[in-house]
């Protein structure tokens, strides 16, 4: 990425970062992803199940079972799997999230400066760390 932007490249064009892209490819990084690709997908089939085919893919580097698991996006998974149903908070033994934050005590919300800087200058002389 840094030697794009030093040769002043047009980052907004498909291309601009296929050298990063290949250097990843061809690094120990794809190789180090390549071996664990699949632990997160295999539970999905249950602890033991998951915990089995995960030692599978841990002993052979990933090679066992081949390919590559069939993944859900996130978002489009439901937040809780069964039938919950909670009751309205009464204010007086239950509590709502926002009543029960600001009773715990939690003031950095509104006072806290932030403490992560954004930067907008992209140009070589505003390429500093902050």
């Amino acid at each position: 990425i840094f030697n794009s932007l030093k040769a002043k490249n047009d980052l907004h064009t498909d291309s601009a970062l296929e050298s990063y892209d290949r250097a990843v490819r061809d690094s120990f990084i794809m190789k180090d992803l390549y071996a664990v690709r699949n632990m997160r997908q295999a539970f999905q089939h249950g602890f033991i199940p998951g915990f089995i085919l995960s030692g599978l893919m841990t002993v052979t580097g990933g090679k066992f079972p081949s390919g590559k698991f069939k993944t859900h996006q996130d978002s489009e998974q439901e937040m809780f799997i069964g039938d919950r149903d909670y009751p309205k908070p009464d204010n007086k033994y239950t509590f709502d999230k926002l009543t029960s934050v600001y009773v715990s005590g939690n003031r950095t919300r509104d006072n806290q400066p932030d403490h992560v800087k954004i930067q907008h200058d992209v140009s070589e002389a505003g390429l500093r760390m902050a």
